[in-house]
C-alpha cells in the first residue's frame, strides 16, 4: 500500500483519514466544484510576474470552470483516486502547480493544488494542508476540461 500523507498522521481535526478515498470524498459530495488553471511557474521566476491577477493559494489564476455535471465530477474524482493509488515513487523537489480544484459543501471548502511535474498535491482542508503523492493519471482529463472551455494552461 502506498504512503499517502507525508506531513501528518491525522489529516484533519474533524476528519479521520487513513483511506485514500477520504481525499476525493469532498469532490464527490460537493455542492460546487471548480477547476482552475494556475501558473506555478511564476513562483520560480520562469516568467514575468502577473501582478494584480486573482490567485489560488498564491498562484495566479489563468482561468477557471465550474464542473456542474455530476458525471464529470465523478470522472475527476476517480482520476484523482487513480492518481493517488498509482503514485510515483520518485519525489522531485519542485512544486510548480498548474491545476487547482475547489470543492465546496455547506460552507466548507477543500482545495487541491496539483503539480504533475513533481507528482504532488497539497490538500487544503481545515487548518491543515497534507501533501500527497499522485501519478499523472488525472493530468489529461484536467487539461481536456480546461481546453474545452478555452482556458489557457501554463507551459
Amino acid at each position: 500500500m502506498p504512503i499517502v500523507c507525508l506531513i501528518c498522521a491525522s489529516c484533519s481535526e474533524d476528519r479521520k483519514t487513513g483511506k485514500i478515498s477520504d481525499y476525493i470524498t469532498p469532490i464527490i459530495e460537493a455542492d460546487k466544484v471548480t477547476l482552475f488553471s494556475i501558473d506555478g511557474t511564476l513562483q520560480v521566476g520562469l516568467k514575468q510576474s502577473n501582478k494584480g491577477a486573482e490567485k489560488f493559494h498564491d498562484y495566479p489564476i489563468l482561468g477557471e470552470i465550474e464542473i456542474k455535471d455530476s458525471q464529470t465530477r465523478n470522472e475527476v474524482a476517480q482520476a484523482l483516486l487513480k492518481g493517488i493509488e498509482n503514485q510515483s515513487r520518485d519525489f522531485p523537489a519542485c512544486f510548480w502547480p498548474r491545476h487547482g480544484i475547489r470543492a465546496e459543501k455547506a460552507g466548507k471548502v477543500t482545495d487541491y493544488v496539483i503539480c504533475f511535474e513533481c507528482s504532488q498535491v497539497v490538500v487544503h482542508w481545515g487548518s491543515i494542508s497534507p501533501v500527497i503523492r499522485i501519478s499523472d493519471a488525472p493530468h489529461e482529463l484536467l487539461n481536456r476540461l480546461l481546453k474545452k472551455a478555452n482556458i489557457p494552461i501554463a507551459p
